[in-house]
């Protein structure tokens, strides 16, 4: 049983999870609702909110709505990775010819000194990408 708070790690549950029914949806499959729920969220720190749109993203992916994701994630150098591998998986994922570039760039990405903080490109990678 969960209350959607998050553990601060000494003992007590303090702090609520802001994302708590977003991830809920995302991680049961109901993803036509995750959209819906995302655009309940409001005032939430920049970090959140990148994180709500990595799983609205995500969503739009598992729903095969690939063209969504590629055309609103922008290649800009302010993206995100997190944003940025999203993309890269429904780059991949709409056009399957593309696998050695998705996975050079993963490559780059993973091996990068800004990545140990990120696990968006781990999870792509690892999500079936990486034979």
């Amino acid at each position: 049983f969960t209350t959607g708070l998050q553990d601060t790690g000494v003992g007590t549950m303090a702090e609520p999870d802001d994302l708590y029914t977003l991830r809920t949806l995302f991680w049961l499959g109901n993803y036509q609702r995750v959209p819906v729920e995302a655009s309940s969220l409001n005032r939430l720190p920049e970090a959140l909110r990148i994180e709500v749109k990595e799983f609205v993203y995500r969503s739009y992916i598992a729903m095969g709505q690939h063209s969504i994701v590629l055309d609103e994630i922008k290649d800009a150098p302010g993206t995100p990775v997190s944003l940025q591998a999203v993309k890269l998986l429904a780059r991949y994922l709409s056009d399957p010819s593309s696998k050695e570039l998705v996975l050079m760039t993963l490559g780059e990405w993973l091996a990068g000194p800004g990545s140990a903080g990120d696990l968006s490109p781990r999870l792509i990678a690892g999500g079936g990408l990486i034979d």
